[in-house]
């Protein structure tokens, strides 16, 4: 994500609800830069646009705390939470990251900046009147000056135009001391951040050398910029929970270099949560050599980064929340490996699954899955295959034209459940078979009694539940039987694509 912005030389943006001065040449260039894009701004912003109307050519996303206000063609958030679900899903519809531009005003710019990757600036040569400012990037350790123009004149205003982008360091990472998360977790580990060297190191005394608990420090030109707390036994003997505050982005190589480093020094570990700034996740998706899924945080400036020990196993792990639970869905990054339904109320007894919904506070203290929201909150995925997916899901569960199903591995099954998928895949949504009616297209009507069982056996391991329609399938006189997500669920998807048909016919009347 981006920002763009005009300022003074004392970074005002603005004065009495509107801009410091009309530039041509600037509003030009942002127009050009900004179009095909996404915006984000505020409502007083909007007020500054042309009879206060969306911009056209781009996707327009306004931060209001107005959660009820109606603007044609203007999308609205009224918390970051709900920012981040909007801009995930428009990354999934394919806008790239950063086309994603912060215009205004100073609120919304005060509150995005951490999550920004550069800064495009229009700086005037003097100083006006203002009472609304940008944030000093030149008192900014976290923004470097890249690039700079030649001065430029229109009318009585000199201006030029400036790049400035996040610092992301090259770190190395070392064990500092054992600490005691009882304490920390009573503290703010950011203090540990602020100051000199000296009392920095000093504010990490209070850290007890008691427990498995380790800290590792981050360092940069001999300067430690950051930590990350470990404590392999808050989740469980093979998963491990950590947190990471740094005061820099850190890069995708930085970030494999700590996540590697802490599986070496413990053979045992299979899979690490790791709780990290956004702003200092920024370059998270471009992470190689360790398998990762990224889901949001418990707090909209924080992420959830789920990284599986390299070589172990390449699988990706992705939630959908629906009306009566969860879409588990796992990934190898190239198709999708398995899909299974997890219902509220029910014990989540699957490792895969438990660690990453225990971090993710989805369970409760018996492994019991607590009923989620309806929006995909879940769904911030680097994997572009649980990507494919989870924009099939939202189109499946909101009644919408399907797209493109995300491609499922074809590794290798018997021959028989080959042609029982293969026939699965043939029935219409919203219509069902039963289990003697789909032997009969596999081996006919004369053999169809005697493999209808086969059948119901091969709908059971099917691995794809919901992508090949087994609910679909009905037993013999109609009854719901036979399904791995449980009955209740079939009798829901069933219910679903019939109420869903039927709105589309009645639409198209």
């Amino acid at each position: 994500m981006r920002a763009i912005v005009a300022v003074d030389r004392a970074y005002g943006i603005g004065k009495d609800g509107g801009l410091l001065r009309h530039v041509s040449a600037d509003l030009k260039r942002f127009k050009q830069i900004t179009t095909g894009g996404v915006v984000i701004y505020g409502r007083k912003t909007l007020d500054t646009f042309p009879g206060k109307r969306a911009l056209p050519g781009r996707e327009n996303i306004m931060l209001t705390k107005n959660a009820e206000l109606f603007v044609p063609n203007v999308q609205t958030a009224d918390s970051l939470e709900r920012l981040f679900e909007l801009l995930d899903k428009m990354n999934r519809k394919g806008f790239e990251r950063d086309r994603m531009f912060v215009i205004g005003g100073g609120s919304v710019y005060e509150q995005l900046l951490p999550f920004v990757s550069e800064v495009l600036i229009t700086r005037f040569a003097d100083i006006y009147e203002a009472d609304r400012h940008f944030p000093n990037l030149d008192e900014n350790e976290q923004f470097r000056l890249i690039e700079k123009s030649d001065w430029q004149t229109e009318g009585d205003v000199s201006f030029c135009y400036e790049t400035w982008r996040r610092v992301v360091p090259d770190v190395s990472v070392k064990e500092a001391r054992k600490i005691d998360w009882r304490i920390l977790s009573r503290q703010n580990p950011g203090d540990a951040l602020r100051g000199t060297l000296k009392q920095r190191r000093a504010a990490l005394q209070q850290f007890a050398e008691t427990g498995r608990q380790s800290i590792y420090a981050i360092s940069h030109d001999n300067d430690e910029i950051g930590y990350v707390l470990f404590a392999p036994e808050i989740i469980g003997a093979d998963a491990a929970s950590a947190v990471l505050h740094s005061r820099f982005s850190l890069s995708g190589s930085a970030l494999t270099k700590i996540l590697s480093l802490i599986f070496d020094e413990h053979p045992g570990l299979y899979s690490l949560v790791l709780s990290a700034d956004q702003c200092t996740a920024l370059d998270i998706d471009q992470l190689p050599d360790v398998t990762t899924t990224v889901l949001p945080g418990v707090s909209a400036d924080r992420v959830l980064l789920v990284a599986t020990r390299p070589n172990f196993s390449r699988l990706t792990v992705g939630f959908y929340p629906f009306e009566l639970g969860l879409v588990a869905l796992q990934s190898d990054g190239e198709a999708i490996t398995s899909v299974e339904f997890l219902q509220n109320g029910a014990i989540v007894s699957d490792e895969r699954f438990r660690m990453t919904l225990r971090a993710m506070r989805c369970l409760d203290r018996n492994d019991t899955l607590i009923r989620q929201s309806q929006d995909p909150f879940m769904s911030r995925t680097a994997d572009p295959v649980l990507a494919q997916a989870f924009n099939w899901l939202e189109a499946y569960f909101s009644g919408q034209p399907l797209p493109e199903m995300p491609p499922l591995s074809t590794r290798k099954q018997p021959e028989f459940t080959g042609k029982v998928i293969h026939a699965l895949e043939s029935i219409p949504f919203g219509e069902h078979l039963t289990y003697a009616e789909l032997a009969a297209v596999i081996v006919g009507e004369e053999k169809a009694a005697d493999y209808a069982r086969a059948v119901g056996q091969a709908c059971s391991a099917n691995p794809y539940a919901l992508f090949v329609p087994c609910h679909r399938v009905l037993g013999n006189r109609g009854e719901l039987v036979g399904f791995s997500g449980g009955i209740r669920v079939k009798d829901y998807l069933l219910n679903h694509e019939l109420v869903t048909r039927l709105e589309q016919a009645s639409r198209k009347k």
